[in-house]
């Protein structure tokens, strides 16, 4: 038998190793709990295969455990102090991040996890999920605010590829129309693209190209129409085709310089990746001057209601801006005519004189000239054989021939005009 001395120590011993246990049992747990897809239909089920993973913020420490038929988890002898993280993943799941878990308020913690593409985190994506919770201090609302925001930026930056694509799909419908010179069916793809999006500068422009090409092809037909009322009523809506693609024009412009300042390397429904660096704004920038330029030069020519102040400046912005010999030519003349119109006619005659002078087979020059010498009473004759001119050399189906005639048979004779010569005629 035992001594009553040996007895009291083994039973001392014994209480000793059980508060001991007592003691480390209160310092861990078992982590228990589901991972629930919410599935797209609303219903919630239990999600097999998930991973959960434990990571303690405070010190170094990971626990991890594998859901079964019912989704649950079990992490047995894992530290009930600090504060962890959990990252759980799993087939057919988007990964979910929860920051702030203590397992000394609560051991139980369900998991809800989205549809998602069932991929695993990286050790680089848990690793700056760790740092953001440990500089949150394990504070998960502060994370889940973060986390809302990537969201919202990641849904904006997958609408925005979703817009560029149905703008794109706009954009070449209208260019398909325009270059068969289906206008009608042009006009309104832009018109959707713009309503779709109103900084995308390249539908406006392909809008002011469709308005003159159309404006151009009405104007040739009610000049060729012998109905009176019926050629004014065309030439009426040619001229508001030229008016309105004046409009869209300077819109184009105004878009693609905001473009610029504003948005650099966004691109736009024409390269909707955008990039290119400052080369491409720049030719960009000059196609759609061009396009400006182009729109008041031919509502000018077609005696379309537009400002000839504003004309001239847009023509010469496109100038000034143009490298190409030829193009720079043909837009001169251009200018002069929206100096005409603008009441430069001097200023107007001599650009016109400029260019005839390096190119003698210049109509739009010669034509401008024409009319600028009829506009000073002094210089009759010299309009007339200038218009004799133009018509000896423009072709009969340019409209502008008709009203050189008309123009030539309605001249009053020079001041100086010889009377004898006029009575004789008289006498005729």
């Amino acid at each position: 038998m035992l001594s009553k001395r040996l007895l009291s120590f083994f039973f001392a011993a014994l209480l000793v190793s059980v508060c001991a246990t007592a003691v480390a049992a209160q310092n861990v747990s078992t982590a228990t709990g589901r991972v629930i897809l919410q599935q797209a239909d609303g219903k919630k089920v239990p999600l097999k295969g998930a991973t959960v993973a434990f990571y303690r913020l405070d010190v170094k420490g990971e626990y991890k455990a594998t859901t079964g038929d019912d989704g649950r988890y079990s992490i047995a002898n894992i530290p009930r102090a600090g504060t962890y993280a959990v990252i759980v993943s799993g087939p057919g799941a988007q990964p979910s991040f929860v920051p702030g878990i203590k397992l000394s308020v609560r051991d139980a913690n369900d998991f809800p996890v989205e549809p998602g593409d069932g991929s695993t985190p990286s050790d680089e994506q848990i690793q700056e999920a760790l740092r953001a919770a440990a500089a949150s201090g394990g504070d998960a609302n502060a994370v889940r605010r973060a986390r809302e925001e990537d969201a919202k930026a990641r849904a904006a930056a997958e609408q925005a590829r979703t817009t560029n694509a149905n703008l794109n799909t706009i954009l070449k419908a209208g260019n398909q129309a325009l270059n068969s010179k289906k206008y009608d069916e042009a006009i309104a793809a832009y018109d959707q693209g713009i309503q779709a999006d109103a900084t995308q500068g390249v539908f406006f422009r392909n809008k002011a190209i469709a308005l003159y090409a159309r404006g151009l092809d009405r104007y040739n037909a009610a000049v060729a129409n012998k109905d009176a009322a019926a050629k004014k009523a065309g030439l009426e809506t040619a001229r508001s085709d030229m008016k309105m693609s004046v409009e869209m024009a300077e819109k184009a412009v105004a878009a693609a310089r905001a473009g610029k300042s504003s948005a650099a390397g966004q691109g736009n429904a024409s390269s909707p990746a955008g990039g290119g660096g400052a080369s491409q704004g720049r030719n960009e920038e000059l196609e759609f001057l061009s396009t400006r330029a182009e729109s008041y030069r031919l509502a000018m020519r077609t005696n379309a209601q537009v400002d000839g102040d504003a004309a001239v400046k847009a023509i010469q912005e496109y100038v000034a801006a143009e490298t190409d010999a030829a193009k720079k030519d043909k837009a001169q003349a251009g200018l002069a005519l929206a100096m005409l119109q603008s009441g430069k006619t001097e200023e107007s005659a001599a650009l016109s004189r400029q260019i005839l002078a390096s190119n003698p087979n210049n109509l739009d020059a010669m034509y401008v000239y024409a009319l600028a010498l009829a506009s000073d009473e002094s210089k009759l004759n010299d309009a007339r054989e200038a218009f004799q001119r133009f018509i000896a050399k423009a072709p009969e189906t340019d409209a502008r021939k008709q009203e050189a005639q008309q123009i030539v048979d309605g001249l009053k004779p020079a001041p100086n005009t010889n009377t004898n010569r006029g009575t004789r005629r008289r006498g005729n």
